[in-house]
C-alpha cells in the first residue's frame, strides 16, 4: 500500500469523525482494534464500544467538536502520524478534560497503524 493511500485513509477517518459519520467510521476499523489515549490513560480494545463512545460524545457531551487542519502528516509503511488540532465545547463537565460551556483546545498527535485499508491501531498523544 502507497503512503499516499494511507495517508488518505487517515485523513477519510478524520473526516468522518469531524461529519459524525460512525457507520462510515466504524466500517473502517479492524476487528484488531486497538486504541489508546495515552496522555488520559484510556484504552479500548473493541471497534464497538469505540464507535459507540465517539457517538456518545458526538450527541451527548461534545456535540461541537472537530480536528482542525493537520499541521503535518508523516507516513512510512503501514503507519500515518498526524499533528492536528482538536476542540470541543462539552455540555457537561468531563473530569480531565473541561467543563460544561468551556471550549477545550488540544494539539494531539495521532498515530494510525492500518492493516490493509484499515484501521488497526489509533493511539493519540496529548
Amino acid at each position: 500500500m502507497s503512503t499516499n493511500n494511507i495517508e488518505a485513509l487517515a485523513a477519510e477517518f478524520v473526516q468522518a469523525y469531524n461529519n459524525k459519520d460512525f457507520a462510515r467510521l466504524r466500517e473502517m476499523i479492524s476487528p484488531n482494534f486497538y486504541f489508546q489515549h495515552h496522555n488520559r490513560e484510556f484504552e479500548i480494545k473493541d471497534p464497538d464500544e469505540f464507535v459507540a463512545l465517539l457517538t456518545q460524545f458526538a450527541s451527548e457531551l461534545l456535540p461541537e467538536r472537530s480536528y482542525g487542519k493537520p499541521n503535518r502528516i508523516t507516513s512510512t509503511g503501514n503507519t500515518v502520524v498526524v499533528e492536528h488540532p482538536w476542540s470541543g465545547t462539552p455540555t457537561a463537565d468531563i473530569p480531565g478534560m473541561g467543563n460544561a460551556g468551556a471550549k477545550i483546545s488540544l494539539d494531539l498527535c495521532t498515530v494510525m497503524v492500518f492493516e490493509g485499508n484499515l484501521v488497526a491501531q489509533y493511539h493519540d498523544y496529548g
